[in-house]
């Protein structure tokens, strides 16, 4: 049976993925911990369900299990768990103490007794954990030229700006190749995939590159395939390219977000999205809140029409 602890701790990561709480800057992140601590250990079930029973459920198998889990649970829990009502009802209690210059007694008990048992020390916070941000870019020699060297500069400056730089690792892969792209998602297991490039204004299938430079199409069934493999270990997918939202439905399922346009996306666009967005998320946002961060950005500096949307498989 789930333990109280592991259901305050499921409310709360609940409230956070759905960008509502906690307002606790130390419980949002142990949310985050959790999250990636549930993704770390290749769950499949309790970070994705929106079922508070069966998140709970999930939460207190694996956290039976994995130690590490275990402790972010409770810590979580105590993180957002109200004040205990005997603080605040006015009950007092008196506690009788007793002794001389060599022994003092409280409640009976010899304070100075060489017998008497240590007071138990809480089991530290385990560290938390790393998580990955692949940029892949991809700008085939006969297409126009795209900038996607400022792109992948504002997305590292932006991380290595914010709050939690000493946590996410960012790996480029420039002029990327499909097999380029896939050894990537396969060796770094990332949780956050961020193409930069062409998307295909009829098909929107996205251009990678071939082994001499020219323009390479993804079959959306493709993507597909290779994402499907990637269930709970990518969370959020950004399609910084023209008219992507027609790969969205391929990708959308196993992974939870995917971020696209359904209009041209210009290099400026592209970079001050990227920019709010990162900023966000390196200073612990969810991927909704720093989705519409970013979006925020780029509407208020009007640099492009084209605004990127937020997808999820509810949608």
């Amino acid at each position: 049976m789930a333990s109280d602890a592991t259901a305050r701790a499921a409310e709360a990561l609940l409230a956070y993925r759905r960008g509502a709480g906690p307002s606790d800057l130390r419980a949002r992140d142990l949310c985050r911990r959790l999250a990636d601590a549930i993704k770390t250990n290749g769950t499949v079930g309790p970070h994705t369900t929106n079922s508070p029973a069966f998140l709970t459920l999930g939460l207190e198998l694996v956290a039976n299990r994995d130690p590490e889990v275990r402790a972010l649970v409770e810590a979580l829990a105590d993180a957002v768990a109200t004040p205990e009502r005997s603080e605040a009802s006015g009950v007092s209690q008196t506690v009788q103490v007793t002794g001389n210059a060599n022994n003092v007694y409280v409640a009976g008990r010899d304070l100075h007794a060489h017998g008497s048992q240590p007071t138990p020390q809480r089991q530290p916070e385990p560290p938390p954990p790393r998580f990955g941000v692949l940029f892949a870019a991809a700008s085939p020699d006969h297409l126009d030229l795209l900038r996607v060297d400022r792109e992948s500069r504002a997305v590292r400056e932006a991380l290595e700006r914010s709050g939690l730089r000493d946590r996410i690792d960012l790996h480029v892969r420039m002029a990327v190749r499909p097999h380029d792209f896939l050894q990537a998602l396969i060796a770094l297991r990332p949780r956050v995939v961020h193409f930069a490039g062409h998307g295909d204004e009829e098909t929107g299938e996205l251009y990678f590159e071939d082994d001499d430079g020219g323009a390479l199409p993804a079959a959306a069934d493709g993507l597909r395939v290779i994402f499907s493999r990637m269930h709970g270990i990518v969370e959020c997918v950004i399609l910084n390219a023209c008219h992507s939202r027609a790969n969205a439905a391929a990708i959308l399922g196993p992974v939870p977000y995917v971020i696209a346009t359904d209009c041209p996306l210009e290099d400026d666009g592209a970079v001050t999205f990227a920019t709010g967005f990162y900023q966000a998320l390196g200073e612990g946002c969810a991927v909704p809140e720093a989705c519409d961060l970013g979006r925020g950005l780029l509407m208020m500096t009007r640099r492009g029409d084209c605004v990127p949307q937020l997808m999820t498989p509810e949608d």
